[in-house]
This record gives structure tokens, sequence and C-alpha cells, in this order.
């Protein structure tokens, strides 16, 4: 399989002042609304043939009619022993007492008849990538955990991306031996970022072979992930229905990002961006602009197509999806 990166690191996005905590309400701010939730929603992926996206943080599903929002908990796993054979069984601890799945990255491998494969990249606990059957043919969502792949030494999962040989493909956007990225002893991690050095690099997973690193696959903050039948690419990216690929995240330097928006809660420096990019030409189409953090919305990460609309997912302290007009 022939791998190929299209950036490594940040895309953009844009904010306002030093953001307050977010208001109690759900009022749309001009021409951009909201869908409010419970929790962050960080990664988003549509489920085919059905009103329900997953999002990120704690998993849960949102409906795109009616605004819905369930868990998505799995009460009765099943584990996989010949397709994941070192997996050492269900995610237990906090996960298991709170009734809930703590996520980052997710994708899905669609399947037949209402019945698909979703993949979670996790931390809590163990360093993994999760898999899980979700079936949308009743009226909400169920999710059956079925196996793990846990993450190679050192490596600290972002995005996950599923391959056409069955396997998957995950980031690591920062080696754990680099330290933080955040505060004061994340300086040098940041300033790494900055100078495009490398902190991470491509992983891939194949039933009965496990981990191998993809060749050439290093660079500054590996990201977002998704995949092809004969190519990849990383950062904050998500297929359209039309074979476009949606990119979102945030607009700013490095600093501004990871340390004061992410760690100190000031995203004064940063703007939310998303751009349509042609697959074959790499052309890139903004959609939406720079949008200024304010209250209701920063630091976007992830983007959708719905209907006439941009769904713009974030991992700011925020429990809100963004939603822009398309024009």
């Amino acid at each position: 399989m022939q791998f190929g990166l299209l950036s490594a690191g940040f895309v953009s996005l844009a904010l306002a002042s030093r953001a307050p905590s977010a208001p109690d309400d759900c009022k749309s701010l001009g021409t951009v609304g909201f869908v409010c939730l419970t929790a962050t929603a960080e990664d988003m992926v549509a489920i085919p043939g059905s009103d329900w996206i997953v999002v990120s943080g704690v998993l849960r599903a949102v409906n795109v009619k009616d605004r819905r929002e369930i868990p998505l908990y799995s009460s009765d796993p099943a584990l996989d022993h010949a397709r994941y054979p070192a997996c050492p069984g269900p995610l237990d601890g906090r996960e298991l007492a709170d009734r809930k799945v703590y996520a980052h990255g997710i994708n899905l491998r669609p399947g037949p008849d209402g019945r698909h494969t979703l993949y979670v990249v996790h931390h809590s606990g163990r360093e993994s990538v999760e898999i899980f059957l979700i079936d949308v043919r009743g009226e909400t969502p169920t999710v059956t955990w079925v196996g793990c792949a846990l993450s190679p030494a050192g490596v600290s999962g972002n995005s996950v991306a599923v391959l056409p040989n069955g396997g998957f493909a995950l980031t690591n956007f920062l080696s754990k031996s680099l330290g933080a990225w955040s505060g004061d002893k994340g300086a040098t991690v940041r300033t790494m970022f900055a100078r495009g050095e490398v902190t991470g690099e491509v992983w891939e997973w194949n039933v009965g072979r496990g981990w191998s690193k993809v060749p050439g696959s290093e660079g500054a903050g590996p990201n977002g992930l998704e995949a092809s039948p004969d190519d990849f690419h990383p950062d904050n990216l998500r297929w359209q229905r039309d074979g476009s690929l949606l990119v979102a995240g945030q607009r700013g330097t490095v600093e501004a990002v990871l340390n004061d928006c992410l760690t100190r809660n000031d995203c004064s420096g940063i703007a939310t961006s998303v751009a349509a990019v042609d697959p074959a030409t790499l052309e890139a189409r903004e959609l939406v602009h720079a949008y200024p953090s304010n209250a209701s919305f920063a630091a976007g990460t992830t983007g959708l197509r719905i209907g006439n609309e941009i769904w713009v997912g974030s991992t700011w302290h925020g429990t809100r999806i963004a939603r822009f007009p398309v024009k």
C-alpha cells in the first residue's frame, strides 16, 4: 500500500478574547447555530444510512435532525479472540465504574445492513485503539466492544483511519519520551512543532501482524488521519460523500493553540477554519474562514457536511458543535 502525507501538525481556527465559561443557552450567534451537548465533541464521524453521527470526548451518538444525544457504552463485551489475540480484555477501571467510554480520535468502517465497525483512540488506563460493533437498525444506535490493539510502546495515539485491507492506521502526535506539550514544561516541544521537527509518526495495524511503523511518515505533530484505497492523509480530515476531504482546525501559532487556548483557556490568538480539499489535485476551498473564538465555541477540530451546513466539533472546554451555513 502506498502512503502519502497531506500535511502534519495543525490546521486552522479563530477566536477573539479570553474565552469565558460557555453560556447556558443555545442561541445562535448571527448565522452560526449550535448543537449543545453534555461534553466536548473533538472528533465526529457520520454513520452511513442513518440520521446519526458519533462524537468523541465521551463516546456518544447525536441525531442530526432532532439533536438527541445518547451515550455509547458496551454493557456486554464480546472479545473476538481470533482477530485480536493480544487484547487483554474489555475496558475496566474508571470507564467500567462510570459506564462511559473516553475517546480521542474515532473512525468507522461501513458494513452491511446497518452494522458497522467503530475504531476509538483511547488513553484512559491504557493506550490503545478500542474496537466496537455499532448497530443502527433500532431506534437508537448501540455498540458492542469486540477487541483492542494496545499501542506500541511510547506511542500516544491521536487519530485513526481504516485501511482497505481490514487493518487501521494511527497517528502518534507526540512520542511520550518527549514529554508534554503544555505549560512551562512543554516549551521545548512547542518549539519543535513550530520548527517542523519530528515529534511522531504513523503506525499501521493488521490482523496477524500487529503494529508496524509506516516508512517516511515522521513529522511535526502528526494529527488527524484518513485513508483511501491507495493513500492516506493526516491532519483533521474527514471524507465527504462527494469524494472531497474536509479539513478543520485552528488558525494561529503553536504557542497560541497549545499553551494559551487549550491549556490556559485564553483563545484570543487563534480562530477556526474549515476547507474542502480535492484529494486528486490538493486544491483547497475554504468553507469556514477564521471564525473568531467566543463564549460559545473555540478550537475547532473536525468538520462534517450535514445537509446545507458544516458541523464543526472542538476539543475546547465548551460542549457545543458549531453549525455553519454553506455559502
